[in-house]
């Protein structure tokens, strides 16, 4: 009898909580139980032990590497692509707000990070680059401005006032140049070995001088402006899948080292620690208040989102025989309180 009494039950079961109106129930025990929930004390709604053990275990090296990481991964493989074909602007994504937010940060004194600047300008590919810079402005300026050279210096005189036999004088000039400027590349080179990093140092001091002038700061703006006006398309162009892989391993092992360290770990605990000890005595709703939150769910889209989920779970084998076999227990025991002591039949 008990089986069959089951067997019905979970029949029963799979029906009533498929059903519209079963639908209708859920919406409305969503909405009663946010609000039953914001009641509540947070020192009673949540298990600050227990909190703490689950943070510790979801920031475990396993839980990084077979559950975010590949989660991630697979999220990648649809975003990728719909970003390298957006042709929408990346202010589409950027509020007016946010903007205004960003332009008046890129304006604050002490925006650029003096050390950051340092650093840069002594690495040697940079210096490097000026010393190319400053050999080519050299050798340019040495063409146009050297007055034994230049057309408008000696050449220029010799044409003028010798006409006649002033071409061997200006053929001597030539041979002369050809062995000047054979000697003189030499020079240059020996002479920005040492310059150039002069240049980069004085360079690095006056950025950071005029870190805070109206022109920097309106640099900084143009280019947060720029950004704003460039397709995310064109700004993903030179990013192909092998870097976009690359960069996702990267922040992936940061996040996980992150998670791991110890004084990650002590700093979360701590800062969990200190706000139960602030807020337990309080309601959900005090806590909320605290922080100017006013959350208002949308309680029909959530309803229509879960409802599917919910309902496979509730009528699935696994909880129908779960729950039927909690009733038919509690009919077992009724029947022994009741003294009858028979098995339970339906009615």
């Amino acid at each position: 009898m008990e089986n069959d009494v089951r067997a019905r039950f979970s029949e029963f079961m799979v029906k009533r909580l498929s059903s519209a109106r079963a639908k209708a129930e859920w919406r409305a025990e969503l909405e009663n139980g946010y609000r039953m929930v914001l009641a509540q004390k947070l020192g009673t709604f949540v298990d600050e032990a227990a909190l703490l053990r689950a943070l510790e275990s979801l920031s475990q090296r396993d839980v990084w590497k077979k559950v975010v990481a590949p989660t991630f991964v697979a999220g990648r493989k649809d975003v990728f692509p719909i970003m390298k074909s957006d042709e929408s602007t990346l202010a589409t994504y950027v509020p007016e707000e946010a903007r205004k937010a960003i332009d008046e940060l890129l304006g604050m004194p002490g925006f650029v990070h003096e050390k950051l600047v340092f650093e840069v300008m002594r690495q040697e590919v940079v210096e490097e680059i000026m010393r190319d810079v400053l050999t080519d402005a050299l050798e340019e300026f040495n063409d146009k401005v050297n007055p034994f050279f230049a057309d408008w210096g000696l050449p220029g005189l010799i044409k003028k006032f010798i006409p006649i036999g002033g071409g061997a004088v200006l053929k001597s000039i030539d041979a002369v140049r050809g062995e000047y400027d054979k000697r003189l590349k030499p020079e240059i080179q020996k002479f920005l070995q040492g310059f150039s990093r002069r240049a980069l140092d004085k360079t690095a001091k006056v950025v950071i001088a005029r870190a805070d002038d109206a022109k920097s700061v309106a640099l900084r703006r143009a280019i947060a402006t720029w950004l704003w006006d460039q397709k995310v398309s064109e700004l993903m162009a030179n990013v192909d899948e092998s870097k976009w892989t690359l960069m996702e391993k990267a922040g992936l092992l940061i996040a996980q080292e992150t998670a791991q360290q110890k004084r990650v770990k002590t700093s979360r605990d701590e800062l969990v620690r200190a706000f139960m000890t602030k807020h337990s005595a309080q309601t959900v709703t005090e806590v909320l208040t605290c922080y100017g939150i006013e959350p208002s769910p949308d309680f029909d889209a959530i309803a229509e989102a879960t409802f599917p989920s919910v309902a496979t779970i509730a009528t699935s084998s696994v909880a129908t025989s779960y729950v039927s076999g909690i009733v038919a227990e509690f009919i077992a025991s009724e029947a022994r309180a009741s003294g009858t002591d028979q098995e339970p039949h339906a009615s």
